[in-house]
């Protein structure tokens, strides 16, 4: 057996190697920069970056490193060399520490200029004016189903889907260094307060909850309470100087919630994608069969559909449907054709890759 000295010289060599390679990427992608640039390519390619994240979880399977610690060490590889040819705007609802801003780190990486937003309107209308490059905006949510703000915000914009992130909801208790014994108040927000409800009541039932929405000012609070605990997502853990005290606290363990990325136009193919669209029929027997047709005749798998009734029309409903292909494989862009034909709207909102359950 190999004493502990030895094995850490082995390691340290490694990570010799580690960072030489890691500087050697980082000229290649200053080449890639030189090609972009000459051929006015997009910084960001999520149907490269999904292809890269893939091959890596397969040269790793069956190994030792946990593969979703590995992912996120490659998609800030990723991140911080995509810097290198051009730092990224992305826009998403609520501060930084945010859900919103959760999932643009999950799917951006850490290298990204944060461009805060209102309101998904605001969001939206950041992209479209050039404000930021890119929007993160919430699709669905376990809890309540489809966001309808956000596709009827699509319905709107000539801005696409061009990627899908999924982010569990997870709940910290984090102190400025006190202990669990000592917290006498806790700042979050009432959706938090809501799901952490019963493990507050069993851990610290004295603790007075207070409302804070915003995180840097319950940040701020924080600060001037030093008793004080702040309950926020897990995302936070090692910013700010936060101490987690407790984790996984939430009592819907299943809560999660689907972002989408807006961009400006659909990304190449994957080999691996969903194709999202959105269409109107009136109402009519029949008619989910109808629009249903064109897909299942060619062996097209749905992967959802939905239904609501349309604003500002009786009697007609849109269906939000997912299928899996690309726009630009013949048996989608046929299926569409038809599905046109016997709709009084239709906009496909992106074909973009598909990722799969965390």
């Amino acid at each position: 057996m190999r004493d502990l000295e030895q094995l850490r010289q082995q390691i340290d060599a490694l990570d010799d190697e580690i960072v030489a390679k890691l500087e050697r990427r980082a000229e290649l992608v200053l080449e890639v920069k030189k090609a972009k640039q000459k051929d006015n390519i997009d910084v960001y390619s999520p149907a490269r970056e999904r292809q890269i994240l893939d091959r890596i979880a397969k040269l790793a399977a069956g190994g030792p490193f946990p593969a979703q610690p590995l992912e996120r060490i490659f998609i800030n590889i990723i991140s911080a060399t995509r810097s290198l040819i051009g730092e990224l705007a992305v826009s998403y609802v609520g501060p930084q520490g945010s859900l919103g801003g959760e999932a643009a780190i999950k799917q951006f990486g850490e290298a990204i200029d944060h461009v805060p937003a209102g309101s998904l309107e605001e969001v939206f209308a950041k992209v479209e004016r050039g404000d930021a490059q890119y929007g993160v905006v919430p699709a669905r949510t376990s809890a309540t189903g489809l966001v309808t703000k956000t596709f009827d915000l699509l319905m709107q914009s000539n801005l696409v889907i061009i990627a899908e992130i999924e982010v569990k909801e997870r709940l910290c208790l984090y102190t400025r260094g006190s202990g669990l014994g000592e917290v006498q108040r806790i700042f979050s927000d009432v959706h938090s307060f809501a799901r952490a409800e019963e493990w507050l009541k069993s851990n610290v039932p004295a603790a007075e909850r207070v409302v804070e929405s915003s995180l840097s000012g319950a940040l701020r609070k924080l600060d001037k309470h030093p008793e004080s605990a702040l309950l926020w997502l897990e995302s936070l853990s090692g910013r700010h100087d936060l101490h987690p005290v407790a984790s996984g606290i939430e009592g819907d363990l299943g809560a999660e919630t689907r972002f989408v990325v807006l961009g400006s136009k659909s990304p190449s193919s994957t080999g691996k994608d969903k194709t999202s669209l959105l269409c109107s029929v009136p109402e009519r027997a029949g008619a989910l069969r109808e629009i249903l047709q064109p897909f299942s005749v060619r062996g097209v798998t749905l992967l959802r559909i939905e239904s609501r009734s349309m604003r500002n029309r009786a009697w007609e409903y849109v269906f939000f449907i997912d299928v899996a292909g690309h726009e630009e494989d013949p048996k989608i862009g046929d299926a569409i054709r038809d599905l046109r034909n016997l709709s009084s709207y239709l906009k496909v909102l992106g074909s973009y890759p598909m990722v799969c359950q965390s």
